[in-house]
């Protein structure tokens, strides 16, 4: 009698279990759904408007999300540009710029990356410029892919914030006093981060032989000055950038971006991104930036998008700045290096 009782009440404590489960996994579709047709409908109306240069789509990586919960979970907390110290002006070529730049056509463009769930955005948009700066003053054979974590856990002392967000032009002052940046097969990415040095696992001491790059320091480019950007992305490389993303952009699809609702302040920038080249649309004449992000090949133009050149949009020209290099570490090729 004592084991019956006992096995009823084991198959009511599971049954009540499995009911739990039901109810939560039913609300958490409800909210996944309700977030979709929230999404959908601002895809058809954005989508529905001639004027707009371009296209938005729930297909994407966060078209399940709403934009409170992207908000929370993979931008950066707004960042301080204005905080950016030593901005240079460019001092360049007087030749004519060419109309059309795109790095990726050169092969030193390293593969759209994941940030994941984490503001992590900054060390992208870092690891990016190295690694194509490197590339182009080196040769790609010789580039890695080198680490976004040892940013995320060590650069905490040059005013990054590990997953809360941090400049590119902090990022590449860190490189250069901790001694280096480590190969991204050395130490690879979490998506995680304590905001403090206590996870740091790298000491330029022991790990030495992992050291993938190192900078001298940064260029960081007089604040809203896009010729300057442009004169550099034509005859130097890439550009870390820093811009305000607002709740449409996380749907982009392709097209020119531009947006009426997002700031350009120097305290507004929520995302750090790489400017790969520049153009003009065919159509318009439209002057456009291309950039590469870090949320995969799944979103936007196989990971990249266009936005518009020209107005500051979004901020775009705040907080701008290149890596300055050191003559290259080594002659070994590395275990995985841009193709």
């Amino acid at each position: 009698m004592k084991n019956f009782q006992v096995i009823v009440a084991c198959i009511f404590f599971f049954q009540i279990l499995i009911m739990r489960l039901v109810i939560q996994l039913i609300s958490s579709f409800g909210y996944v759904l309700c977030d979709r047709v929230e999404n959908g409908a601002l895809v058809a109306d954005h989508n529905s408007d001639p004027d707009k240069d371009y296209e938005l789509s729930i297909d994407g990586p966060f078209g399940d999300l709403s934009w409170e919960e992207f908000q929370g979970s993979v931008l950066m907390a707004p960042q301080d540009c204005s905080a950016t110290t030593g901005r240079r002006e460019y001092i360049g070529s007087t030749s004519r710029l060419p109309d059309h730049v795109d790095w990726r056509d050169k092969g030193v463009v390293s593969a759209v990356k994941r940030q994941g769930k984490c503001g992590s955005c900054y060390t992208f948009s870092t690891t990016g410029a190295i690694e194509s700066h490197h590339a182009i003053q080196f040769g790609n054979w010789r580039t890695p892919e080198l680490s976004e974590q040892q940013i995320l856990d060590c650069g905490t002392s040059f005013d990054n914030h590990g997953c809360n967000g941090g400049l590119p032009s902090h990022a590449f002052e860190y490189i250069h006093y901790a001694g280096g940046l480590s190969r991204e097969f050395s130490y690879p990415y979490r998506a995680e981060a304590t905001g403090d040095n206590s996870k740091c696992g790298f000491d330029v001491a022991r790990n030495a032989t992992s050291v993938g790059a190192r900078t001298v320091g940064s260029f960081n480019i007089t604040e809203n000055d896009e010729e300057s950007i442009r004169e550099i992305v034509a005859n130097v490389g890439p550009v870390a950038v820093a811009f305000q993303v607002v709740d449409d952009f996380r749907l982009y699809k392709k097209g020119i971006y531009s947006s009426d609702k997002c700031k350009q302040g120097t305290q507004d920038v929520n995302h750090a991104v790489l400017i790969v080249g520049y153009g003009q649309a065919p159509e318009t004449g439209k002057p456009y930036w291309i950039v590469k992000n870090s949320w995969g090949d799944d979103w936007g133009e196989d990971g990249y998008f266009r936005i518009a050149r020209g107005k500051n949009m979004c901020g775009i020209a705040v907080c701008a700045s290149y890596p300055l290099l050191e003559k290259t570490v080594s002659d070994e090729t590395p275990e995985t290096y841009i193709a």
